[in-house]
């Protein structure tokens, strides 16, 4: 069981992009979206602040609690994972994505539709 993230089109609510997914004990399956040039945590800081201080748009879980850029990133980067282990593998592509460590936390580069 996960938890998935999207920002929510106001005019057009069937209009979602997905920004990840939580999983618990696992790190953040974060999503990129190529074609909207969401490809690395920086592109997603800059989209996510703009959905927060967006009329149009919010930052949505899938049962519907808001979140703003500070939360969303919070709950992003806030897996303390040990990498000991998997040193010098960290930017290595696994075929899913990459794995990145990011500030003190890690997340994981999705690339594809996933739930």
């Amino acid at each position: 069981m996960g938890t998935n993230f999207y920002i929510k089109d106001m005019q057009a609510p069937e209009d979602t992009i997905h920004i990840g997914k939580r999983s618990g004990g696992w790190p953040f399956a974060l999503r990129t979206h190529r074609e909207d040039g969401l490809c690395y945590l920086h592109d997603w800081e800059q989209r996510l602040y703009l959905a927060t201080y967006s009329p149009f748009e919010k930052i949505v879980d899938e049962y519907g609690n808001e979140f703003d850029c500070f939360q969303m990133l919070e709950i992003i980067d806030n897996l303390k994972w040990d990498i000991s282990h998997e040193r010098g593998h960290e930017l290595e592509d696994q075929g899913l994505g990459l794995r990145v460590n990011a500030r003190c936390g890690t997340y994981d580069l999705v690339e594809g539709e996933f739930s």
